[in-house]
């Protein structure tokens, strides 16, 4: 049976061709037993066409009901949305140890 250490990670990277993939790509084969398998570039952009209906259910799912009465709400005074910070506010990524 191989040893842990020996273990490879594989990774397949899918991008819309950022410029900003390549620092990325950089450090991940950088990270030990971690192979860079291939990238894939996603060319194509569609844009969904959801009715009022199906976007009113889609906030209801992801936003609840404070959400989507604070949306609501606020489209009615004619701001923007307010959105809560996700990952990519919530600081800097944690280092490895």
């Amino acid at each position: 049976m191989a040893d842990m250490n020996d273990r490879r990670l594989d990774v397949v990277v899918l991008t819309s061709g950022s410029p900003l993939l390549l620092p990325v790509l950089e450090g991940l084969c950088r990270l030990p037993g971690v192979r860079v398998a291939g990238v894939v570039f996603d060319t194509e952009r569609v844009q969904a066409k959801r009715t009022r209906l199906e976007q009113l259910r889609r906030l209801l799912r992801y936003e609840g009901w404070r959400g989507t009465a604070a949306y609501v709400l606020g489209r009615m005074r004619g701001g923007g949305r307010q959105t809560h910070p996700g990952p990519a506010d919530a600081g800097p990524p944690l280092q490895g140890g």
